[in-house]
């Protein structure tokens, strides 16, 4: 039980750490950006590889890419609000007739 628990908990940091690779799309980048500066996140200037940085209360999420396995990256806080932005853009565009 041990083991199982010290192998769970170092999974969990590895993904506090490293974060999420291939979670956001990168066609989506910007209507994240924008959905997310909506919801009162402010834009900050973008470094290195970074393609998209907001911050709110002192947090600061990114998406960046990364080179070697060619996806996008972000935290896990980062994904918490990409899964927001998909439920809530998607309701969206369900409310409207076509």
């Amino acid at each position: 039980m041990k083991t199982s628990a010290h192998k769970r908990k170092r999974l969990i940091s590895e993904h506090e750490k490293f974060g999420w690779f291939g979670l956001v799309r990168l066609r989506d980048v910007y209507d994240f950006e924008c959905y997310l500066m909506q919801r009162g996140w402010k834009p900050c200037v973008t470094l290195g590889r970074s393609l998209m940085r907001v911050m709110r209360d002192g947090r600061i999420i990114e998406v960046v890419w990364d080179d070697t396995k060619r996806q996008t990256l972000t935290s896990r806080y980062g994904m918490v609000l990409w899964y927001d932005f998909q439920i809530f853009e998607r309701d969206k565009w369900f409310d409207h007739p076509l």
